[in-house]
């Protein structure tokens, strides 16, 4: 019996070893070295990129672990920018605000300063673009009591939906980490949020960037300005089918963060896919 006690002790005592507490703005993450690794070796894709401070959360299912280089601003959160329409995406399909991702809405005529926007658009096509007045007029149509239902139902970032129905989550109050998209991403892959199992297979195939024999790249790109600084996202998840009956897809999610040269929006995904290569993701 002693030995049992010891021995469930000194278990205890390398658990709380293995752990320690990140904190921003009232976001807390146990960091637990047993399924969280630091990778301060990826820092040179973000010097090769010239990007001075950023973030890349990775969760691989296979060894359900995450991997992730700067764990502090792991837990920063900012403004989800267009990361925000993968939500919204659900949320405007479940409300039945939108009846199916190919369903078209008129565009008002008026000149939006992208030729990609200047046309009708479907929730496919908003998706692909990052269609802002589309999904604008989505919000006003799911009205701010059912958004902020919904958010709250799905725990999104600090909930917060302040700075106007159209606009809360592009100049607005709300905010997410990137540890917190990692997750968000792994719930709709496992159709494990608060939506109907055909709605979130709807979204998924709209997230599809790329897709080949090898895998399946489900992703979106954000850019903000906030607190002075264009702030870039690029989440996604990277999904590998396996041949046979019984066979089950590998998986990878992933959640890149930076301050972003407004000139050079192309270095989201640059940094992003060098990780993906380098851990044979892709």
């Amino acid at each position: 019996m002693k030995l049992l006690i010891t021995l469930l002790f000194l278990t205890a005592a390398f658990r709380l070893s293995a752990q320690d507490t990140l904190r921003s703005q009232g976001y807390t993450v146990v960091w637990d070295t047993l399924r969280m690794k630091e990778k301060p070796e990826w820092k040179r894709h973000f010097d090769e990129a010239n990007v001075s401070s950023g973030t890349f959360v990775l969760f691989d299912q296979q060894r359900s672990k995450y991997f992730v280089y700067n764990r502090q601003r792991m837990v920063n959160r900012y403004l989800p920018a267009s990361t925000f329409k993968i939500p919204h995406s659900l949320i405007a399909l479940e409300t039945g605000v939108v009846k199916s991702t190919g369903e078209k809405m008129k565009w008002d005529g008026f000149d939006k300063g992208n030729a990609n926007w200047n046309m009708d658009q479907t929730m496919k096509s908003a998706f692909m673009y990052s269609t802002v007045w589309y999904y604008q007029e989505c919000a006003k149509k799911i009205g701010f009591k059912k958004m902020q239902e919904y958010i709250d139902l799905i725990s999104y970032g600090n909930k917060n939906l302040h700075g106007g129905i159209d606009n809360f989550w592009l100049k607005g109050k709300l905010r997410i980490s990137a540890k917190e998209q990692v997750d968000l991403l792994k719930k709709l892959q496992t159709d494990n949020l608060a939506f109907k199992p055909e709605v979130m297979k709807a979204v998924k195939e709209i997230m599809i960037e790329e897709e080949n024999k090898v895998y399946i790249l489900r992703a979106k790109t954000g850019w903000a300005e906030q607190d002075g600084k264009h702030i870039g996202w690029y989440v996604g998840y990277v999904e590998k089918p396996k041949k046979g009956k019984d066979a089950q897809s590998d998986f990878w999610y992933f959640a890149l963060n930076i301050d972003m040269d407004p000139n050079h929006p192309e270095m989201r995904k640059q940094i992003a896919r060098r990780i993906l290569s380098e851990v044979k993701a892709i």
